[in-house]
């Protein structure tokens, strides 16, 4: 049984703290996968293969204003060979234990990079492959959400391929709309499924998405301080103005997609500190139970603001490969 929500008051606690520790027991699994095509007619020729896809990828990092000299406490990689990329988010609450919460997530991106970069994990075009490799090479105390995910090239065509553990995510937009939203797991409000010590999630507790893909899509990746704080409308809309902008023409894909994220990540930063402002973060709080103290209500006051924290963006374009 989920505890009660704890009054206004701890959610401004959790603001400023960052998420708790989590220690539950574990979650269903939701799975998706592709249909298998249908059996080719030999008596017809051979169709032409589908172009070789790859992604180019920028990332952005704003840290929550606390945490500015350290970095903060999110991780990224994004690997050489143009197929795989993933956040991690460190979870907050183990600072109360002397612990940095950044150790965990960057050594788990750290270790699924070399994954991928040295071909130990069996297929890179198996995110949770890479992410059972980056959890049994992670050594450090802590622990984190993460989000791994490969771009696959086959016969049928393109997808992605993701593993989802906690609420990191992505959204898949073509020509400026989403197409795909993955969804967050969470045991309950601001407890999301995380990997590391003491936790009783593991990886197979990922879920397993995947979606269809086609030259010009925008992939964008991110931590919780993007999606709690920007709705997917503005997303949406902030990268079809910038498709239409034309102010980055003539730049390589790797340089729109970093400057993508960084506009991506500085807006999310904007909501996170504005205190008057109905967010993806307050309304999900008012859902689950939270709101302001009685006195403040009847004064007219209302649960609002967004909610300060390390801001991780991840924009890949995909394109054709050389």
């Amino acid at each position: 049984q989920s505890p009660a929500p704890p009054p206004a008051a701890a959610l401004r606690s959790a603001r400023r703290a960052g998420r708790a520790r989590c220690s539950t027991q574990n979650g269903a699994v939701t799975t998706s996968s592709s249909a298998a095509g249908a059996e080719p007619n030999d008596a017809s020729p051979a169709p032409p293969l589908p172009p070789r896809l790859q992604l180019r990828s920028g990332a952005k990092v704003i840290p929550h204003p606390d945490k500015v000299q350290k970095g903060g406490e999110d991780a990224f990689f994004i690997a050489a060979n143009g197929q795989v990329v993933g956040v991690a988010d460190g979870v907050g609450g183990w600072a109360e234990s002397g612990v940095d919460p950044a150790l965990y997530s960057r050594e788990l991106m750290k270790q699924a990079e070399r994954g991928v970069a040295s071909k130990q994990v069996k297929s890179f075009e198996d995110p949770l492959e890479v992410l059972k490799f980056a959890h049994a090479e992670t050594k450090q105390p802590g622990a984190s959400t993460a989000v791994i995910a490969s771009l696959v090239n086959s016969e049928d065509g393109t997808e992605l391929r993701a593993a989802n553990v906690g609420d990191s995510g992505f959204r898949v937009l073509r020509e400026g709309r989403i197409v795909f939203a993955s969804p967050p797991q969470q045991h309950f409000f601001d407890c999301p499924y995380q990997l590391g010590d003491e936790s009783t999630d593991t990886p197979a507790d990922a879920e397993l998405l995947s979606v269809g893909v086609q030259e010009g899509d925008i992939i964008v990746m991110g931590s919780d301080g993007l999606w709690d704080n920007t709705f997917d409308m503005e997303i949406s809309e902030l990268v079809m103005q910038f498709i239409d902008s034309g102010e980055v023409a003539g730049r390589n894909s790797n340089e729109r997609m970093t400057r993508l994220a960084g506009l991506l990540a500085e807006i999310a930063q904007d909501f996170s500190q504005d205190e008057e402002r109905d967010s993806p973060y307050s309304l999900a709080a008012k859902e689950e139970g939270y709101d302001v103290p009685l006195l403040d209500k009847l004064r007219g006051k209302r649960l609002t603001g967004g909610k300060m924290d390390d801001i991780t963006v991840v924009c890949s374009e995909v394109t054709s490969a050389p």
